[in-house]
């Protein structure tokens, strides 16, 4: 995992920047080629249309808390930014 933080500050940037680190993840001031997930506190900023672009995954701060409080990496479906969207079923055509 290679990391990048986004819209955190210090201290809760130093935070979550420390238990990534110490779970053996490699962190980025800013978004790279390398990277592979950026924590974001809010969304509409410029390093989440850069992660988009490239298939970065977007979760939230609390993923890398979670992560260090399991000493594991944890799935990040329950902390994804922006959770995908359920399919939704096609609308009844109208009636003649």
């Amino acid at each position: 995992v290679v990391f990048v933080l986004s819209g955190y500050v210090n201290p809760e940037r130093k935070a979550l920047r420390e238990a990534g680190i110490a779970l053996g993840a490699s962190y980025r001031p800013d978004w790279a080629p390398d990277a592979t997930h950026l924590a974001c506190k809010f969304g509409g900023t410029p390093k989440i249309d850069q992660a988009r672009k490239s298939g970065g995954v977007l979760v939230k701060g609390e993923w890398l808390l979670a992560c260090q409080a399991s000493k594991k990496r944890l799935p990040e479906g329950d902390f994804l930014l922006t959770p995908p969207k359920a399919p939704t079923a096609p609308a009844p055509a109208p009636a003649p």
